[in-house]
């Protein structure tokens, strides 16, 4: 994905072993959407349930836990509408929303449109599309996987004032917003039964 190219064929876990000492059978990747709901499912004590994660930032991350299984669902990628996931539930995605309904968009991030007073036109243009591809999306992929709960995190959920009541009134599941403390990412390691 042209991503972090200067890494390509370097091996990372012998190098995180000789710099800490720790044996590389102890040294273990996650996909950033798995560690997020490891973490969020010990801090919410939820080790007994069936929880779907989903974080909403530059892309979409998806990930399933159950009996301590953690599985990365990489349903960013899925078919969508004429597209993907990712090309409508995204940065990307809200953005080129409002590019096409407004011709043009004075900002370049989620976070502004969140947080700016004379964005309000756009903000709510915003988190309408967001929130009403989040429920198509939800039907469609979340649901038959029959979650206990549903866990919304990501840096635009930080925003989730502005739609998460709607996504409540909308599905009928258990929502649960994400803690937001980036420390919770490490407490998936204390789940030492999980596996990917």
């Amino acid at each position: 994905m042209n991503k972090y190219q200067s890494l390509l064929g370097f091996n990372l876990k012998t190098f995180f072993a000789n710099i800490t000492g720790i044996d590389l059978s102890s040294i273990y990747f996650y996909n950033d959407a798995a560690a997020f709901l490891l973490g969020e499912v010990v801090n919410k004590k939820m080790e007994n349930r069936r929880v779907i994660g989903l974080t909403l930032g530059t892309g979409l991350g998806s990930s399933l836990y159950e009996n301590g299984t953690i599985v990365d669902l990489n349903l960013g990628s899925a078919v969508f509408s004429n597209g993907i996931v990712e090309d409508f539930i995204s940065t990307r995605g809200v953005l080129a929303h409002l590019t096409e309904k407004f011709g043009y968009i004075p900002v370049d991030n989620i976070k502004d449109i969140a947080e700016r007073p004379d964005l309000e036109i756009f903000r709510k243009e915003a988190f309408d599309f967001l929130s009403n591809q989040l429920i198509t999306f939800i039907k469609e992929y979340i649901y038959p996987l029959t979650p206990d709960t549903i866990i919304i995190g990501g840096s635009i959920a930080k925003a989730h004032n502005y739609f998460f009541d709607k996504l409540l009134c909308a599905l009928d599941t258990e929502l649960s917003l994400a803690s937001f403390d980036e420390r919770n990412l490490f407490l998936g390691l204390t789940l030492k039964t999980f596996s990917i």
